[in-house]
Order: structure tokens, then sequence, then C-alpha cells
């Protein structure tokens, strides 16, 4: 931890140069690809109607709505986060939905015995929930509903009945399967 430290502090200035010139510079309006005029544009538009700010604008909106962007007129398919997606859509309301969904599954995933089945559902949470924050797909419903579902049906299988869950049982074979392997090929080479 300490090391860490150590080395943010050390590089800081490098991590802080980083992050202007990829917040500030670019020859179009927009940057990171256009996601922060993008960012910009869903928190200023949600702030001009008050019904607006609870309940959004609407389901697939984004597509009628939000013009071009920037001299270029670079047109946006989607916020490019998640959670402002949601915002933008759907509001308030939206966003706590949302919030509790993954709510559900991460207490879902809390209920499981520690071990490895639920360090990787975690893992698998935690990836989702860094994905939506800068990559969106140009769907109206982004959150990877497909993958929450996914998990807490395999949750819910482990939960339940964890002897006879099938990922339960790949999971602890995996280890056992690769490393009762000959590695004869490795010796080898070695050699």
């Amino acid at each position: 931890m300490t090391t860490a430290i150590a080395l943010i502090l050390i590089f800081w200035k490098l991590f802080e140069n980083y992050y202007n010139i990829y917040t500030t510079t670019g020859n179009q309006a927009e940057t990171l690809t256009g996601r922060t005029a993008i960012w910009l544009y869903v928190v200023s538009a949600m702030s001009t109607h008050p019904w607006t700010l609870w309940i959004g604008h609407g389901f697939d909106s984004w597509w009628k709505i939000v013009p071009p962007f920037g001299g270029d007129l670079f047109e946006a398919r989607h916020a490019e986060n998640e959670f402002l997606q949601q915002f933008y859509a759907y509001g308030v309301l939206g966003v706590v939905i949302l919030a509790e969904v993954y709510w559900s599954l991460y207490q879902q995933i809390r209920s499981l015995r520690p071990g490895a089945i639920r360090i990787l559902f975690q893992s698998i949470l935690l990836f989702i929930l860094i994905r939506g924050l800068a990559e969106a797909n140009p769907f109206d419903l982004l959150l990877p509903l497909w993958a929450v579902v996914m998990i807490s049906f395999q949750v819910e299988d482990v939960r339940t009945s964890p002897k006879r869950s099938y990922m339960n049982m790949a999971v602890q074979q995996f280890p056992a399967a690769v490393f009762s392997q000959n590695l004869s090929i490795v010796n080898e080479d070695s050699t």
C-alpha cells in the first residue's frame, strides 16, 4: 500500500498533465473522444425542464432530441456513460431503479459463502460497473442487462445448491485439471 501511494505521489504531475491533455486539447469541440462534451450536454439538458430531471426525456429519445456537436457536427449516438444515459432517458427515477438493480445483485453475491465463486462474481460486477462509466451501447437500455440476469441466475444457483451448481463445479475442477496435466513439453524446452 505504501508503495502504491509513493508511486502515485511521484508520478502525480505526469497523471495531471495526461488528464489535462485529454480533457482540454483537440481539434473538435469535444474531447475524450467526445465524452466530455456529451456529458456536459446531458447535465445541462436535464436542468432545462423540471420534469426531465425526475422522469427524463423518454425511451430512445437520444436519437430524436440531441443535436450534433462542434464545428464538424459530431453526432453522438449515446451518452457514453451508462448512468448518464439512464439519467437522460429516465431521469432520477431511472437512475434509482438502475442503482437498485445493481444493489440487489451485489446483495445476492454478498450472500454467497466466501470463496472463489464469490470473488469471481464480485469481479464481474465490478467490471460491469466500471465499464458503465465510460462505455455505452447505442441502445437505450444500456445497462448490460444480459450480464446482470446471467450473474443473478448463477449466483442463485450457487446459493441454493452449492454442491450441484455447474458454476461451482467448474471453478473447483478447473485448477485440478490445469495442474494435473503432464508438463513434459515445458521440461523438454528448458533443457
